[in-house]
Formats: structure tokens, sequence, C-alpha cells
């Protein structure tokens, strides 16, 4: 990471997913010293890797320009595994990796624990990004009153919200969000509503292109309750196909 940050000034895409240390139980991460080093990165992918934000003092923060032209962040992380990047990142680290990133469009902190269990984490996050974000990735994340808040916000924006793809595979969220964003953000081109265990059963699963316009319509048209629709057992879950980023 030293040399990268040394060397490759021109550098656009760092995948460093799935590394596994043996020496230690995580790798150190200095976000500051890449940020200064690659101003250029657009893609940054720390999915399901044992890799820590190294500290940094508060004068190593300010004086960091950021990731301006960063366009992609990924920090997803298996649940169960204590040790990877989603499931040690707070608030404070996802602003010190998203500094002056005004350009970001893909956001996927699926198993971010840290993130996604406060009550407005995760709601300011999408909330600030949400002018040039197409594509939130929330799978499996079951915080429901911060995902809930979070789905709503990015629902704010409404026509001028650029969202494209929506992925809440799994997850808590519920019925009141998921509508406000169909209502709200009219170039949704996909939805994942797969496993939802809030939703009632009949919407629960992958809506792309003209399946979105439908959905919008169905629940315009007959408006459902979570108390009465909501499913009240977790046999037999939705198994589908998925495509997108990851």
């Amino acid at each position: 990471m030293s040399a990268l940050a040394a060397n490759c000034p021109n550098l656009q895409l760092l995948d460093i997913s799935n590394i596994r240390t043996f020496a230690h139980n995580t790798a150190l991460l200095h976000i500051e010293k890449i940020q200064s080093g690659c101003p250029k990165l657009r893609v940054l992918r720390i999915t399901n890797s044992q890799i820590w934000l190294a500290p940094a003092t508060v004068a190593e923060q300010i004086a960091s320009p950021g990731f301006p032209m960063l366009e992609e962040l990924s920090l997803a992380g298996i649940e169960d595994d204590q040790t990877t990047t989603a499931r040690s990142v707070d608030d404070d680290g996802i602003e010190r990796i998203l500094k002056n990133s005004t350009k970001l469009r893909l956001l996927d902190i699926r198993g971010s624990c840290y993130i996604t269990s406060q009550n407005a984490g995760l709601e300011l996050i999408v909330q600030k990004w949400s002018h040039s974000l197409l594509e939130v990735d929330l799978a499996w994340s079951t915080a429901t009153a911060s995902l809930d808040a979070a789905v709503q916000a990015l629902a704010e924006k409404g026509d001028e919200s650029p969202l494209r793809i929506l992925n809440l595979c799994g997850s808590s969220v519920s019925l009141e969000p998921v509508k406000a964003i169909l209502m709200k953000c009219p170039n949704l081109h996909s939805i994942n509503l797969q496993s939802c265990r809030a939703l009632p059963r009949g919407i629960k699963r992958l809506y792309t292109g003209s399946a979105v316009n439908n959905l919008r319509q169905s629940l315009q048209d007959k408006p459902k309750t979570e108390s009465n629709e909501s499913e009240t057992d977790q046999q037999s879950p939705e198994h589908a196909n998925v495509s997108g980023n990851t």
C-alpha cells in the first residue's frame, strides 16, 4: 500500500477484496496516504477482506485531499466474520474514505454493522451522497429503524434523484420506505425485495425494467399495510438470480 501511494498517481481502480492475513488478525490501511498519492482513484473495493483503517490524527485527516474522483466504494463483508472491514468501519471511517467524494455513484456497505446499527449514521451517509448515487446495496441489513430512515432519505431527492438500482434483498426494510422510493424516484430501474421479511408476501422478489413500474402502480392503486400483509413465518425463502455490482 505504501508503494502504491508513493508511485501510482494515475491509479484509478484499487481492488483489495478477499485478502486474508496470517501474521495478524487484520492488516491496517492508511487511507489518507492512498488519498494523497492516488488522487485519480475512481473505484475502491475492500470486500470481505481482513483490512481495517489505520488510526489517523486530526491533522492528517484535515490535510488529506480525499478522493475527489471516487465513484464506487464497496466495503461489503460476511456478517459472521468480525475481522473484515465491514465489521469494523463506522460513520467516522466512512467520512474519512469518502472525503470530497462528490461523484460517488455506488455504495456497498453490506454487513457493515457499526453503520447500519446506529440510529442516524446510515441515514446521514446516504443523504449526503443521494445527489450522485446511482446504485445502493443494503442487502441483509437488519437494523430496521436505521434502514428505514436511510431508504426514506434516498427518496427525499424526489425527481432529482439519479438512483437506478436499490438492493434490499434479505433486509428488514418496512413497506412505507419502499413505497416512498417507488413513488419519488422516477429513474429507478431495479429494486430487489427478495426475502424481505417485513414486506407482504406478494411483492418479495427482484423487479427490473417495466416490472418496477407495475409494482409502483399496484402499490399506488391498492395500498397494503404491513400489519395485515406481513409474513408471519420464515418458511420457503425466495431464491432468484441477482445481477449487478457486488
